[in-house]
């Protein structure tokens, strides 16, 4: 049932109005009392309409994103891979323990050797007394390595897939000599890549309590390696979009050492765990006292790749696989919440010409010179959301001159926003424009007062 605007129990919040209106009527004499209710309704029903309007913007507006979740782990850091965009951050930048991740950074430096046609992947590698004496040492991730020599592909698979320290051990020593001058390489490339907040100290994340006194040069004997979610994230990244091939080795759910079969340390590879998850394909997990557990992921899904990095995570003294179910609620939300969206195609012509000083035409129309994808909250548009720089040229202009770039301007920003520069392409002219008599006069001009004014200015 309706109820009529004007019934009491709709009045209420138009008593105001009718009090002043009844006030109005009272003073002026020539204005008649009994107009003032209809004239209370109008009133009452243009403060409906607005109510109304009001709510009905709520209800159709999108939700453009779902709740960030709060997620259980000291540290937590996650990128889109193809633009750097920030998707997550919590305490990212603090330095801390990474354990076994280190092994990313490890592997990185093999697959530049590799790459580099110092090392090949059937290149053998004999263990040292060393490295075959840590696997003896059962509190740590190790494998019978009793065959002692195996090719380098075999010690890659087990350091990524089992986390094996003494296969990383040895591969640190057939690149560098021994695992000291391997670490000296590792800060290097650490500096190279911009990375600074570091402590690295051996090859595998493991505390150099037990490492038998075989430490880094003044390294403390309790010192473990450690970087913060966001290095980590940027070591991660390097090492896929450097070394893509790494993506069919981290993703293997096993691997082969000599006679023993190795499972992958990483949980939600295997179809059977109760923290499977399509599309993940990496990249390493991590584990010690100090560093409680770590992982760091990658994940590709709706044509989008999330690299998180989840560092000491709540709960995994009573939980197995806390910090795999975190990672899970993470990434539910960065895919719930975020997509890639297409912002100008490949020759795509820009509404925008650019004005051309000095030229036969006094504009030209810029084309992208390749597709712009960028990451945005779901169900927002991002057409039109960009800027162009230089906004201006002068002629004369080359038919497929690059002329300007064209730069997402990103509404939505996390923190730094990217861990990169945010994404922009460049701009061609698709023709030329020459340069009008009266400005190739003027630059003449200018030139010959420039040339006689030389002489003079070295005095």
């Amino acid at each position: 049932m309706i109820k009529r605007l004007d019934s009491p129990s709709n009045l209420f919040f138009c008593n105001e109005s009718f009090n002043s209106l009844k006030s109005l009527f009272t003073k002026n004499s020539n204005l008649s009392l009994t107009k003032a209710p209809q004239l209370v309704t109008i009133v009452c029903m243009k403060k409906w309409i607005i109510y109304f309007s009001l709510l009905i913007g709520l209800l159709l507006s999108p939700v453009v994103n779902a709740q960030e979740p709060d997620i259980a782990a000291q540290h937590v850091f996650a990128i889109e891979a193809s633009t750097g965009k920030i998707l997550y951050e919590k305490n990212a930048d603090e330095k801390t323990y990474i354990a076994s991740i280190s092994k990313i950074l490890t592997i990185y430096l093999v697959l530049e050797d590799i790459h580099n046609g110092k090392l090949d992947w059937d290149s053998q590698v004999t263990l040292s007394d060393y490295a075959y004496g840590l696997t003896q040492n059962y509190a740590i991730s190790n494998p019978d390595m009793s065959q002692k020599t195996y090719s380098v592909q075999e010690l890659v698979n087990a350091s990524m897939v089992y986390s094996a320290n003494s296969a990383a051990i040895a591969l640190a020593e057939k690149v560098a000599g021994s695992e000291p001058a391997f670490v000296d390489r590792m800060r290097q490339k650490l500096e190279s890549f911009g990375i600074t907040d570091y402590q690295i100290v051996n090859s595998t994340g493991l505390n150099n309590s037990v490492l038998d006194g075989n430490i880094y040069p003044g390294s403390g004997q309790d010192d473990e390696n450690m970087l913060s979610a966001k290095s980590v994230a940027l070591v991660a990244w390097h090492l896929i979009n450097d070394y893509p091939e790494i993506l069919s080795i981290s993703s293997l759910t096993s691997t082969q050492l000599g006679n023993e079969t190795l499972t992958s340390s990483n949980k939600m590879l295997a179809k059977s765990s109760e923290v499977y998850r399509e599309g993940v394909d990496g990249l390493k997990t991590g584990t010690t006292e100090l560093a409680g557990e770590t992982f760091v992921v990658t994940s590709q899904e709706n044509g989008m790749r999330v690299i998180a990095v989840l560092l000491n995570a709540d709960n995994a003294e009573v939980e197995e696989n806390a910090r795999f179910k975190e990672t899970n609620k993470l990434l539910d939300y960065l895919y719930q919440t975020f997509e890639m969206k297409t912002l100008v195609s490949a020759d795509q012509k820009i509404n925008q010409n650019l004005p051309v000083t000095g030229g036969v035409e006094k504009s030209v129309t810029p084309y992208a010179s390749q597709e712009l994808k960028v990451v945005s909250l779901k169900d927002s548009k991002v057409d039109d959301q960009y800027t162009i720089s230089p906004g201006k040229l002068t002629a004369p202009v080359s038919e497929q001159e690059e002329i300007a770039n064209l730069l997402y301007d990103d509404q939505y920003l996390i923190g730094d926003g990217y861990l990169f520069d945010s994404p922009q392409v460049s701009l061609y002219a698709k023709k030329s424009i020459k340069e009008t008599w009266q400005s190739k006069v003027s630059n003449l001009f200018k030139s010959l007062v420039n040339k006689l004014k030389s002489p003079f200015n070295q005095f």
